[in-house]
């Protein structure tokens, strides 16, 4: 039975999946739903009080830019922890430890693929967000700072709100979601190390029965 779950395992890592299936089960991870409609409230919130005071400013170009600058610094510090997490995870956690997360399934899932993806999805948002970022900046270095898309003033302001909500939302949804990142690390660790503590247990306990099997 355990081969079975084994190589079911095995078979969810092999399976070859497309990054654009990646990318939308990424965006999943952020849906709002009845679990993290919170976490959407508050991003949505937050983007709409920056877009509204940046967007109707007669500096926006010029404070976007500044604003870009350090948010493409952030976010390229908090994708370097990220991988660097990654990487640690797969190396700090015992081979024992990964037997089992592989054995434990979720509608049909393994508790290791679970945790793999989710920390795959994470990275993906941060790459977009990197992405979309780099090229608002690269824009905005284009252009002078009495740039206008229109004539009208009104129309100009209400797109540059809404372009700065949208953008705004995403990049706090993914600063936000970083607390579930830190969140899922570290019940993997405990529970790693919780997992050891049992297996060195286990070890004492038999010793001392062989012990007294001497006596």
């Amino acid at each position: 039975m355990n081969e079975e779950k084994y190589f079911a395992t095995i078979n969810e890592f092999t399976e070859k999946t497309p990054a654009k299936k990646m990318i939308i089960d990424a965006f999943k991870e952020i849906t709002p739903d009845k679990n993290n409609w919170i976490a959407f409230v508050i991003s949505f919130v937050l983007g709409v009080f920056f877009a509204a005071i940046i967007g109707i400013n007669e500096n926006t170009v010029k404070i976007l830019l500044a604003i870009v600058g350090v948010l493409l610094n952030v976010l390229l510090y908090i994708f370097g922890y990220l991988f660097t997490i990654y990487a640690i995870l797969l190396a700090f956690l015992s081979d024992k430890y990964i037997k089992e997360l592989a054995k434990l399934k979720t509608d049909g899932v393994s508790s290791l693929m679970i945790s793999t993806k989710y920390y795959e999805s994470v990275l993906f948002l941060y790459f977009i967000g990197l992405c979309i970022t780099g090229v608002i900046l690269l824009f905005l270095n284009c252009i002078v700072n009495e740039w206008v898309l229109t004539s009208n003033y009104i129309i100009n302001n209400s797109l540059a709100v809404l372009v700065l909500i949208i953008y705004f939302t995403y990049i706090f949804r993914i600063i936000y979601e970083l607390k579930s990142a830190i969140y899922n690390t570290i019940v993997l660790f405990r529970e790693s190390i919780a997992y050891k503590l049992l297996i060195i247990f286990k070890k004492e306990r038999e010793g001392e029965h062989i012990d007294n099997d001497n006596k």
